[in-house]
């Protein structure tokens, strides 16, 4: 599932995700645009924050982008 997508599910703000897992918006938006690929562990905390319903090989390794 794309982080986008669970995000607008939960029915949360990027903002709000995005100080959840320790990053800014903007650092959140360029992941989710795929203008961004996150390091490792922040990769790890966003699948932990979703409960793996966002894989890290999902952010990691964007495929539509």
């Amino acid at each position: 599932m794309k982080l986008e997508s669970w995000i607008q599910e939960q029915g949360l703000l990027k903002t709000f995700v995005a100080k959840e897992i320790g990053v800014s918006r903007v650092y959140m938006s360029n992941i989710i645009t795929g203008l961004h690929i996150p390091s490792r562990t922040i990769a790890i905390k966003i699948e932990e924050y979703t409960k793996g319903k966002v894989t890290k090989e999902e952010i990691m390794f964007p495929k539509d982008y």
